[in-house]
């Protein structure tokens, strides 16, 4: 069968990501699933019964990165070359040895192409945030499979550990792709006591997940809802993304001064509320002068004592 004639079946995809979107369901239509909660090993779990009911390979690495294999890419023989072989000092062994020989024979090599997203979410997250990801991964392998089609590469849908940053932040992802860093584990976004009593709870050692590097990868696609309106507002039902938003975060603190709200005028006050409220105007007009394209956000004000005659 031509690969492009190939389609997925509406209704098994729309009845998995039902019943995965009951696991964590708060009242409002979302999710709660942060990495390594009872609801987020429960999704895990469905995820790995639905990968061995297929039929699929079931794989976990070092990072606790959940997959589903299929083997139908075509074998490539392709050589590699490794540095020579230096002297054993113990053996005799030179570098024209039959060993240092053999390095350089033809290498069996068939890359892999990830598809999915991740399970785990923000506090009361949007249902479709990563799911939609992985339950789409999963339906393109059932399809390949189910046809017996041969690619140019093997197939994995993966489910990423900790993308949101419950505990690190792209965990999972990081590992694989041999960027996560020593540091990021000792002193993580969650705190130190949260990771470790994770890492208890899901098997998980620092080496292992230090160690989960990928090779021979030969790509990454990621089915992802949009969060925003722009398809919707050109009539599309799918783009592809050219972008990706880079976050930077501020804590801008500004200093007043605490009088009686009864008997201080106001135009002898000093207000830090004044002032944060000023500010906030303000960036969004320069944002929306400087960089039509960008977007600048208040998500959070305090105010100290937060007493309101004061």
């Amino acid at each position: 069968m031509n690969p492009l004639e190939l389609h997925i079946s509406p209704a098994r995809l729309k009845s998995n990501f039902d019943a995965l979107a009951q696991i964590g369901a708060t009242g409002d239509g979302g999710v709660h699933r942060p990495t390594f909660s009872d609801a987020h090993l429960s999704a895990r779990k469905w995820f790995r019964e639905k990968i061995e009911n297929a039929g699929l390979e079931f794989r976990v690495d070092g990072a606790h990165n959940y997959s589903a294999f299929l083997a139908c890419g075509r074998t490539v023989i392709a050589s590699r070359t490794f540095a020579p072989l230096s002297v054993n000092s113990a053996t005799k062994q030179s570098p024209n040895s039959n060993a240092a020989i053999a390095s350089h024979r033809p290498l069996a090599m068939t890359t892999t192409l990830l598809l999915g997203s991740h399970l785990d979410s923000v506090p009361n997250g949007g249902k479709f945030d990563g799911a939609l990801g992985v339950v789409s991964a999963l339906e393109v392998l059932r399809v390949v499979k189910e046809n017996n089609i041969s690619l140019g590469m093997n197939l994995e849908a993966i489910d990423f550990t900790d993308e949101e940053g419950t505990l690190v932040g792209l965990l999972g992802s990081a590992a694989i792709a041999g960027k996560l860093k020593r540091e990021a584990l000792e002193k993580p976004r969650g705190g130190r006591d949260n990771l470790l009593a994770g890492m208890q709870r899901a098997g998980l050692s620092e080496e292992g997940m230090l160690s989960a590097q990928r090779d021979n990868l030969g790509g990454y696609l990621e089915v992802h809802i949009e969060q925003g309106a722009r398809l919707e507002k050109a009539g599309c039902n799918i783009g592809i993304v050219t972008e990706i938003v880079g976050i930077t975060s501020y804590k801008v603190i500004f200093i007043g001064r605490a009088d009686h709200a009864g008997t201080i005028s106001m135009q002898d006050r000093l207000d830090a509320a004044q002032g944060a409220s000023a500010f906030c105007l303000a960036v969004r007009e320069i944002a929306l002068k400087n960089f039509p394209r960008g977007v600048v956000n208040v998500g959070k004000m305090e105010f100290v004592p937060g007493a309101f005659n004061i």
